[in-house]
């Protein structure tokens, strides 16, 4: 995560057209194993925590998330694209730094 971040930051706009930046993103959302195997997992233990009325809203927001995001930053990306890289690089290497820390503390406990 840390190292995403910080390709992040070296990362520049795309040249495609907006439409060909959604396809391919979302093509590449839709078929990427890690992020399948993500959701279903997220699913099945939302399913057992919360019930089977839980399934709507849960994959309309997933629906929503498709959508909406990719059409905002589409619409506003060339003006906010510095605010979006700042913030995409922020909240990843908070994450990464999360993660690392809990390792760290998960192997001192074991030792």
């Amino acid at each position: 995560m840390i190292w995403l971040a910080f390709g992040v930051l070296k990362s520049s706009m795309s040249r495609r057209t907006p439409r060909a930046n959604y396809v391919t993103g979302l093509t590449m959302g839709l078929t990427n194993p890690f992020q399948i195997t993500w959701w279903l997992t997220s699913g099945l233990f939302m399913i057992q925590e919360f019930g089977l009325f839980v399934i709507p809203g849960f994959f309309g927001g997933i629906v929503i998330w498709i959508t909406l995001f990719p059409l905002t930053v589409n619409r506003y990306g060339k003006r906010l694209s510095r605010i979006i890289k700042i913030a995409s690089f922020v909240i990843l290497l908070l994450f990464g730094l999360y993660i690392l820390a809990e390792g760290i503390l998960l192997i001192a406990q074991i030792l």
